[in-house]
């Protein structure tokens, strides 16, 4: 066989109980299950025969047993083969849950020592091992030896790229470079790579598919493609999920709190589309109230019940007429119109009496 359809993902992070509000940690964990489900229908439909997960598909070697079922159930409709190589965070241990039975089309790492799954009937060798405890401070990439050139060689890793060492399986630029494999499929970081070269060997990290939190910003997904001995076609497919976004909006003149909900309604939708309530807000309203303009969260955040997520932080401050502060008989009214006319821009101008009048104010 000259190439195969393969699919990169990892980093899941299944069970995660994660910080902040309870309302969105169980939004984002049911949504990582409808996710999965998704992407493996995905997977079905463009007949991908492997596909690689690089580690930390569990938050931890121990998992509530209806997860394990859902997941179990998931990959036994899968028409390909399914490789894992355990992370960090659900490495191997003596509860894992990766010692339990597992459909047929499901291969596990379950050693730090670096092996192989050979798969004769698409002519590919899958390289890898498993975290045994949350660290390797090993390379254990330049432990593969020399491999079968008449086979196409993928590696599936978890680990840290970097030039200095680390405790997370340090990777350096030579370890790939002296791996001689086709491809290496990356896990741990949870932002997506670019697909890089070194020498004859393609790699890359395909992030999270899921954002779990505002750390984790923006469009998220798979790599998805065929791969040969020469030629690298993999590609980043989208997941349709609900994406974290942090927003800073400049507030315009308002009446009412309705009002103001209303203008935050049409520049996200501006922003992001028809669908925008789906995704998960954290925004942050700036720019300046007039003295009789108030700002109530609360009831601005109960207008917009119909949102998947949204949280507000008010940045905003009471608008200042430097003009008339400076006239002021004050030390205030003195470095006010000495800015002034500094030789500066404006945007420098206002950004600096901002700080510098409310410092005076704070001194007051």
């Amino acid at each position: 066989m000259n190439k195969i359809r393969i699919a990169h993902l990892a980093d899941f992070h299944l069970g995660a109980q994660l910080n902040g509000r309870k309302e969105l940690n169980e939004k984002v964990n049911k949504a990582l299950i409808k996710s999965l489900v998704n992407i493996f229908d995905v997977l079905n439909s463009a007949k991908v025969q492997l596909v690689l997960i690089a580690g930390d598909f569990y938050e931890s070697s121990n998992i509530d047993t209806s997860l394990k079922s859902q997941i179990k159930e998931i990959f036994s409709n899968f028409n390909g083969k399914i490789v894992i190589s355990p992370g960090n965070h659900d490495y191997i241990s003596l509860e894992s849950v990766y010692f339990e039975e597992w459909p047929k089309n499901t291969y596990i790492f379950t050693s730090e020592n670096v092996d192989y799954f050979e798969f004769n009937e698409i002519n590919t060798r899958v390289y890898g091992f498993a975290f045994t405890n949350s660290h390797i401070r090993e390379h254990l990439i330049s432990n593969i030896g020399v491999i079968d050139d008449s086979y196409i060689n993928i590696g599936v890793f978890h680990g840290q790229i970097d030039s200095t060492e680390n405790s997370y399986h340090p990777i350096f630029a030579e370890d790939i470079l002296n791996s001689n494999l086709d491809y290496i499929a990356l896990g741990h970081v949870h932002k997506r790579s670019e697909i890089n070269q070194i020498g004859r060997t393609y790699y890359a990290y395909s992030g999270n598919p899921v954002g779990r939190g505002f750390d984790e910003t923006g469009e998220k997904g798979i790599y998805l493609g065929d791969i040969s001995k020469d030629k690298n076609g993999l590609y980043f497919y989208k997941i349709d999920n609900s994406e974290f976004h942090i927003v800073n909006l400049e507030i315009e003149d308002f009446e009412s709190q309705n009002e103001l909900a209303n203008f935050i309604k049409r520049k996200l939708e501006e922003k992001f589309g028809v669908n925008y309530k789906k995704h998960y807000y954290r925004l942050i309203l700036n720019g300046y109230l007039k003295k009789d303009q108030t700002i109530n969260i609360d009831i601005i955040e109960s207008m917009m019940t119909d949102f998947n997520y949204i949280e507000i932080i008010d940045n905003t401050n009471l608008y200042m007429d430097f003009d008339e502060i400076s006239h002021e008989k004050s030390l205030k009214g003195k470095f006010v119109k000495k800015v002034l006319t500094e030789n500066i821009s404006a945007e420098d101008k206002k950004k600096i009496l901002d700080i510098g009048v409310r410092a005076f104010e704070d001194l007051l």
